[in-house]
């Protein structure tokens, strides 16, 4: 297998660059709205989508570049002779589009998607828009949850300790999912009994953060309870 050479001078890491910046581009608002990937851990694989993603925007420019130019062997003289013409502002702004905001506006034009939700909190109701993630690269009860915990509630916790953490899961609050390790943010906290019960919401609350073992147990429920996790 040849290994991949690396750029020894300034103008191969410039078209190095160039060749990563539309993959990149498209990557990375792609992951936005879908998700991290099991392949997205691995440095070899990303490079191969960045690659792989650039060579479709370049192969794409350069057939439009063709048929204005009228044949892919004036495409280059034309690409310069424009360039030299608009001056270096517009070749500059002409760059950032064809790298950068073309592949971005491909990924959000193919990947966006969303949900409207339901968010109640203080006794008030708004509706909102929420990305509605689709990735699940591991099919666990847990991954499953999460991606479906979009509308408000509480959360009760209780660790591996025997202590009990809970409060109300809304709008602001986050939750993990693969390949991350399981954690969850509450946004308002609550004081809970030794047994589990919500006593009352602490006062000047900005959410609490609980790293999750599996040794955990977390209820999901629609108003405060005395009842005690099974």
């Amino acid at each position: 297998m040849t290994a991949v050479s690396v750029p020894q001078t300034l103008p191969q890491a410039l078209v190095f660059v160039t060749m990563l910046l539309p993959g990149f581009s498209y990557a990375t608002v792609r992951t936005w709205f879908v998700g991290w990937r099991s392949p997205d851990n691995g440095a070899a694989s990303r490079l191969l989508e960045l690659l792989g993603a650039s060579a479709v925007f370049m192969v794409l420019y350069a057939g439009i570049a063709s048929a204005l130019a009228g044949g892919l062997s004036k495409a280059e003289a034309w690409l310069f002779t424009t360039a030299s013409n608009l001056g270096g502002w517009w070749t500059g702004a002409g760059i950032v589009l064809f790298l950068l905001l073309i592949p971005a506006a491909a990924a959000w034009i193919i990947n966006a998607r969303y949900r409207k939700v339901l968010v109640s909190r203080r006794g008030k109701d708004k509706t909102v828009r929420k990305l509605a993630t689709r990735n699940r690269p591991i099919p666990r009860a847990w991954d499953v949850m999460a991606y479906g915990a979009v509308t408000s509630r509480f959360v009760r916790i209780k660790t591996e300790s025997g202590e009990y953490y809970g409060g109300w899961f809304g709008g602001t609050s986050y939750i993990s999912t693969y390949p991350h390790e399981r954690d969850i943010f509450i946004e308002a906290q609550w004081k809970m009994g030794v047994d589990g019960a919500f006593v009352e919401p602490i006062e000047d609350s900005l959410g609490l953060w609980v790293p999750l073992t599996d040794r955990c147990v977390v209820d999901w429920l629609l108003e405060p309870s005395d009842d005690k996790s099974a």
